[in-house]
């Protein structure tokens, strides 16, 4: 019998199918017994998709009240052309969680692989290829962002074979439906203005491709479609004043602007995380070598001064010295320039595969193969080292289903008696998103546009406590995305659990309750017993305690 010989090229990609599996394994061996990062993602992205999804205002006016969430308005959520919105719709919030960390590393891996084995290494070298695409692809990424990073080779690739003319109907499509699984503030723009300097280039060598000018004009109009309501709000305003007018732009010291430089360009940044420190030295290595040989390579240099000048910009981009602009932006729109940081893991990863391709082309002692791969297995370790449910795990240790805590959030509902629309909650020592995932509708929560006066009036309920702590006064007032119920005795820091980390189990406080009940602000629940409630006018209900929940909750009712 004859065997059919299995395709190299197919042995990779079922190859990078079984790794990354096996990598996010847990997610479905654990359940909701998974440890996923709060801070940034089950505090506010991953319930504000929940909640837009439960709506039925996906496709309302930007100025339609979402009731659930701070009566905010539905210009504040995402856009319906978002993908990842639709995942929210049809499947249960942590199925589609892991089916979009699953789609983001396919997408990684596909588009490093088809860049790196096309433009870098060739068919020579697939096997350097596919071990620097899996490296990419198990990056740490902001996932919830969708393939704003994780999609920066494979978009590339297509330009590039648009470029080259070597486009198909799959390059075209791909460039069309990249937006609608991207963000714009967060890589899209940015990514955009590579695309445009690349344009430049061409144009300064008078050799413009066609195609690539008209792949970046549909590329653009196709961006602005898919985020027409942030364009909207940017020509016509928001139909409120937001609270972003209200930032504060005091700026550090150039010593700490130096650091924060180092930082960037030597480790990365924690939410475009590109762990490239160990890829560093032989990077620095080529370099040297390309600039006193006669062979220089005018990309490397370029990709290496922009990783340069993205860590520059976010490190001095928050420094007293940049006050005046900041401020200049502030009144524009609140234009975040600091973030050409989220295109750096790609850059970084680029230039890796580029150095190692240089090494491999010119030096053909085993001695220097052997460096490449323990690089390689270095980065792989921190890499590793740094996966989500690890790092969380180590940071706060409360699993999904003990993060959101549904048995003990339906034993409240039920103890309330009311439907869920009728009323208004805050919460207190634990995030406002917890509630909301549960189906109540709060006054508190974490936006990151929203009415200045509702943050104004949200204020009254707790200018006592902030006026005890100066940090909490600042954080509020010169930023305020947080509106939630602030109190002096527990700080800024609730998602630790507060029985790992041996904190206070009671405290006082000094809240206007009688904004909050004008507000609608019926009940106020706690992870913490509150010892002076009578003080702030309210009446303790119960104590609700559950074995699957971080938290032991005090309920309390608003008094007029």
């Amino acid at each position: 019998m004859k065997i059919k010989k299995i395709n190299y090229l197919t042995n990779y990609y079922f190859l990078a199918f079984i790794i990354l599996t096996l990598y996010l394994s847990p997610f479905l061996i654990l359940g909701q017994d998974i440890y996923i990062p709060i801070k940034d993602n089950l505090d506010s992205s991953f319930v504000h998709f929940k909640t837009l999804a439960e709506s039925g205002k996906i496709f309302s006016p930007s100025s339609a009240v979402i009731d659930e969430i701070m009566k905010s308005h539905r210009g504040s959520f995402y856009n319906e052309f978002n993908i990842i919105l639709w995942l929210f719709y049809f499947f249960e919030p942590l199925t589609a969680y892991i089916i979009n960390q699953f789609l983001i590393r396919v997408i990684a891996y596909l588009g490093m692989y088809l860049l790196l084995s096309n433009y870098i290494f060739g068919e020579r070298y697939k096997s350097y290829s596919f071990s620097i695409a899996i490296l990419y692809a198990l990056l740490p990424f902001y996932s919830l962002t969708g393939v704003s990073v994780a999609g920066l080779p494979y978009i590339t690739y297509f330009f590039l074979n648009i470029r080259n003319k070597l486009d198909s109907k799959k390059d075209w499509f791909g460039l069309i439906l990249f937006p609608f699984y991207s963000s714009f503030v967060i890589s899209s723009v940015f990514y955009i203005f590579l695309l445009v300097l690349f344009w430049f280039f061409d144009f300064l060598k008078k050799r413009v491709s066609k195609n690539y000018t008209f792949a970046l004009l549909i590329f653009i109009l196709v961006v602005i479609i898919r985020d027409y309501r942030l364009f909207e709000q940017f020509v016509f305003g928001n139909s409120f004043i937001s609270h972003r007018s209200e930032f504060g732009y005091l700026g550090y010291d150039i010593d700490y602007a130096i650091a924060v430089t180092f930082k960037q360009f030597i480790f990365g940044h924690l939410r475009a995380s590109s762990l490239h420190t160990f890829f560093i030295p032989l990077i620095f290595a080529v370099l040297i070598i390309k600039i006193f040989s006669k062979s220089r390579n005018k990309l490397f240099y370029l990709l290496f001064f922009l990783v340069c000048l993205f860590s520059i910009i976010l490190g001095f981009g928050g420094s007293e010295i940049m006050n005046p602009l900041n401020k200049y932006l502030q009144s524009k729109g609140s234009f975040n320039y600091k973030r050409f940081f989220w295109i750096s893991p790609f850059l970084w990863f680029l230039l890796f595969a580029m150095s190692v391709n240089y090494v491999l082309s010119n030096y053909k002692s085993k001695f220097f193969r052997n460096i490449i791969w323990t690089l390689k297995l270095l980065s792989l370790i921190l890499i590793l080292n740094n996966i989500d449910f690890i790092k969380e795990y180590k940071n706060n240790g409360i699993t999904y289903k003990k993060f959101f805590a549904e048995n003990l959030f339906n034993e409240i509902e039920k103890f309330i008696g009311k439907d869920q629309s009728s009323y208004k909650i805050v919460s207190i020592g634990l995030q406002p998103s917890i509630a909301r995932y549960n189906g109540f509708y709060t006054l508190d929560g974490y936006l990151t546009n929203y009415d200045l006066k509702y943050k104004h009036l949200f204020r009254k309920i707790i200018s006592a406590e902030l006026n005890k702590n100066e940090n909490l006064k600042k954080n509020f007032d010169e930023w305020g995305s947080r509106c939630q119920i602030q109190v002096d005795e527990i700080g800024t820091d609730v998602e630790n659990n507060k029985i790992l980390k041996n904190k206070r189990s009671s405290i006082n406080v000094n809240l206007d309750t009688s904004v909050l009940y004008n507000m609608g602000g019926k009940y106020l629940i706690s992870s913490y017993k509150i010892e002076n409630f009578l003080e702030n006018n309210l009446l303790f209900l119960k104590n609700f305690k559950d074995r699957d929940s971080a938290w032991d909750i005090f309920l309390y009712k608003v008094n007029k």
